[in-house]
C-alpha cells in the first residue's frame, strides 16, 4: 500500500482512498439513477454539505473552529488555494528523499517497512 501527504501534511493511504472512491462511485450511480437530471455541482455541494460534521469523531465534544470541512471550488480556485496553503512534505517519512517512494512508516498501525 502506498501513502502520501495532503496539502496540510495529513497522511492518506491508497487502501483508504480505494474505499472512499468505491463509495463515491456507488453514491453517484445511485443519485443519477434516482435523479437523472442531477448535476455534478449538486452532487459535490451535497457531499460537502452533508460532511460538515462527522458525528463519529465528535461524540461528547463541540465542533472546533480548527476542525476540517469540505468546500466546493473550481479546479482553478483549488490550485490557487493549495499553492498558498501547502506545507513542505516531510521527506524524512520517505524511503528515498526527494522521490515519490512512499512512507517507511504506516501511520495507522505504527508498522515500519
Amino acid at each position: 500500500m502506498g501513502w502520501w501527504e495532503s496539502y496540510d501534511g495529513t497522511v492518506i493511504g491508497d487502501e483508504l482512498a480505494d474505499v472512499v472512491g468505491s463509495w463515491m462511485d456507488n453514491l453517484v450511480i445511485c443519485l443519477v439513477e434516482k435523479y437523472p437530471t442531477i448535476s455534478r455541482d449538486q452532487v459535490l455541494h451535497t457531499i460537502a454539505f452533508c460532511s460538515g460534521g462527522l458525528p463519529h469523531f465528535e461524540k461528547g465534544r463541540r465542533t472546533l473552529d480548527s476542525d476540517k470541512a469540505l468546500a466546493v471550488m473550481s479546479i482553478t480556485q483549488k490550485r490557487r488555494w493549495n499553492s498558498r496553503h501547502k506545507i513542505p512534505p516531510d521527506l524524512s517519512k520517505r524511503i528515498a528523499s526527494g522521490t515519490s517512494l512512499e512512507n517507511v512508516f504506516n501511520p495507522f498501525t505504527g508498522e515500519r517497512f
